[in-house]
């Protein structure tokens, strides 16, 4: 068995303006936290550290990256992984190394351990909610405000892959990756996508940290920032809605993940995603195999755009 992954650390992408990326990003609830020639990084408010990085270029995505132990990890995963590089210095504003690998379709992934961290920045309160049969909120008024969302961290990225066993077996074997939810279709029911999370023993981690779905074409699917609450997607999408920024689905609840979402594109056209409110799970969820074609894509919300999968 191979390392395992600690956790999603940042996504890489180029954009064709640095300007308008900058625009975007912030819209969306990031902070810049470093600038080199060709490169803007960007963080939430958690202290791990960036979790995006915009560089210059024709617009494509770069690489996702997963947090690791440490440099030993790192050597371990240069010897042992197929295709792997060498342990290298990490660019960017917190210092670190990294290993570059590639999936079955080529897609990057990096390994990063050692980043130095940053300072917190402050929370988002969350809501105090009054339910109907529950109330905790006593004398005491909530004033919210208009402004961009505050991403906390990067929770997941997904990609559309030319084979399910191969992409499930990578991750498995060489990340350490464990499968929440797989969807099956077609009467010899065959697995088409899968949620997998992290593998942390008896630790609580979110309910999926990758995402894939077989498809004929492979490319990026999307990349999802953790948000406080649902009160906050809200806020972050009427205020990339004021400015302009084109909405792609939301918002709405999942059903597998149990996220409340909003999806968007990005100055370069690519999906991104708040989200608030996901399950957790240990190593003690054994994977739920589920038909596609009996399990809708949200419980409530305004219906998927019809290229939302493909």
């Amino acid at each position: 068995m191979g390392i395992r992954v600690l956790r999603p650390a940042f996504m890489q992408y180029r954009h064709a303006s640095l300007a308008e990326a900058e625009r975007f990003l912030t819209d969306f609830g990031f902070l810049p936290c470093g600038r080199e020639p060709g490169a803007i990084y960007f963080r939430g408010v958690s202290a791990d550290g960036y979790c995006y990085v915009a560089h210059e270029g024709e617009p494509a995505f770069v690489a996702g990256a997963f947090e690791v132990a440490d440099v030993a990890v790192l050597e371990e995963a240069s010897r042992s992984i197929e295709g792997a590089s060498l342990v290298r210095p990490l660019p960017g504003p917190q210092g670190g190394a990294c290993v570059e690998l590639r999936d079955p379709d080529g897609f990057r992934i990096d390994l990063v351990a050692g980043r130095t961290p940053l300072a917190p920045l402050p929370e988002t309160d969350a809501a105090v909610v009054n339910f109907g049969d529950r109330k905790q909120r006593f004398g005491q008024f909530q004033r919210f405000e208009r402004r961009p969302a505050r991403v906390r961290k990067l929770g997941h990225f997904g990609f559309n892959v030319s084979s399910f066993e191969a992409t499930f077996a990578w991750y498995r074997d060489n990340l350490g990756m464990a499968a929440s939810d797989t969807l099956h279709a077609g009467p010899q029911e065959k697995d088409i996508a899968a949620f997998l999370r992290v593998a942390q023993g008896d630790e609580w981690v979110d309910h999926h940290s990758l995402f894939f779905l077989e498809s004929p074409a492979t490319h990026v699917h999307h990349c999802s920032f953790e948000v406080q609450d649902p009160d906050e997607v809200m806020m972050g999408s009427e205020w990339l809605k004021a400015q302009g920024w084109t909405q792609f689905w939301g918002v709405g609840r999942h059903i597998l993940g149990s996220q409340v979402f909003d999806y968007w594109r990005d100055c370069s056209g690519f999906m991104i995603e708040h989200y608030a409110d996901g399950d957790i799970l240990t190593e003690a969820h054994q994977r739920e195999r589920h038909d596609v074609a009996d399990e809708a894509l949200a419980v409530w919300g305004p219906p998927p755009p019809p290229d939302f999968l493909d």
